[in-house]
């Protein structure tokens, strides 16, 4: 191989993870911005996790461009720089790992509270995250005391365990909170959509946090004398940050979706037989109309299909009824909290 090739490989692929990891700090630079502007009400303890992990993101960034700069600047025309390793490359290892276990943290955090703060749905996930924290830890320890990329080899165990227990834990969070939240899920449209809106999140944050560790787990075993593995191992980082404040950014638009003007409930799944005058007792499904989700609501109309006249009219054409309800009222403890236990469920 020659030199020419073994730098686009190795110090090239390089310079484009660190452009890429910059560009998405620059993202979550301005999340940070957006987050402190516009939840200024929530707790401390809330606003100093997203602090801790934004500098830690900011110091990563250092670390790995200082890196590159050494690389390509400072050791420049030395061919035997490629091969070792800068010691702010090994320093970021940790850093990377308080980011990971803070977000993962928070996911399990999110998850508990959405749970009823049942402590034994989380226990799995603590212990995974503890294990991956400890591997990470492990690994950068011994990293220390390495000279060049080809030691790498030393701790190839170590890297394989630690993106399983990585990809394991993201796995387990995207599937328990996509369980919740469709638990969670009632006739009420509007929540269904903030609820259907939410899981799609926690997908798109496992599957994208997940398909980064394996990538770089499959490319470290495959493609080692590439830099490829090295990007992936920097990129996760910047992804793990931005998903977490990607998700408490949301909470504005999913209370929008709650806090909707109109709100049509349909109970397909509830029956009721009602005496109307001259029509005998019949039953059919109910329809509510609500209008002022915040507000103690109205029910302003009952909407039921007679089965005994829809049977006498096989043509289709169902006889709808009207029940006047202008005194009857809906309050708002009738209609399930979801929008404190979902879109705060920090609080």
């Amino acid at each position: 191989m020659s030199n020419s090739t073994s730098i686009n490989n190795t110090l090239g692929i390089l310079l484009i993870g660190v452009i890429l990891c910059a560009a998405l700090w620059g993202i979550s630079l301005l999340q940070a911005y957006h987050y402190y502007n516009h939840y200024r009400s929530d707790p401390r303890w809330l606003k100093l996790v997203v602090a801790v992990v934004f500098v830690a993101d900011t110091t990563h960034q250092v670390l790995i461009s200082y890196s590159i700069h050494w690389y390509l600047v400072q050791s420049f025309g030395n061919v035997d720089a490629i091969s070792q390793l800068s010691g702010t490359m090994v320093t970021e290892i940790f850093v990377q790992a308080v980011t990971i276990v803070l977000v993962q943290c928070f996911f399990v955090h999110r998850i508990w509270t959405l749970s009823g703060r049942k402590t034994y749905i989380i226990v799995p996930m603590v212990a995974l995250i503890s294990c991956s924290f400890a591997l990470y830890i492990v690994f950068g320890i011994k990293a220390c005391k390495l000279k060049t990329f080809a030691e790498l080899s030393v701790v190839r165990a170590l890297t394989i365990n630690k993106n399983i227990f990585t990809v394991l834990t993201d796995i387990s969070i995207s599937v328990l909170m996509c369980i919740i939240l469709h638990r969670s899920k009632t006739g009420l449209h509007r929540s269904n959509m903030m609820l259907n809106r939410l899981i799609t999140y926690s997908v798109n944050t496992g599957l994208l946090n997940s398909a980064c560790a394996v990538t770089g787990l499959v490319t470290f075993l495959v493609l080692r004398q590439t830099s490829v593995w090295l990007v992936m191992f920097f990129l996760i980082g910047r992804l793990y940050s931005n998903a977490m404040l990607a998700v408490l950014n949301a909470r504005h638009e999913l209370r929008s979706i709650m806090n909707g003007d109109d709100l049509s409930v349909c109970l397909k799944d509830l029956q009721t037989r009602i005496a109307a005058p001259g029509h005998g007792a019949f039953s059919g499904q109910i329809v509510l109309s609500v209008h002022g989700v915040n507000d103690a609501s109205c029910v302003s109309a009952v909407r039921f299909t007679s089965f005994t006249e829809a049977q006498q009219n096989p043509l289709g054409s169902e006889s709808q009824h009207a029940v006047s309800t202008s005194e009857s009222s809906l309050s708002e403890e009738t209609l399930p909290d979801v929008s404190s236990q979902v879109v705060e469920p920090l609080q």
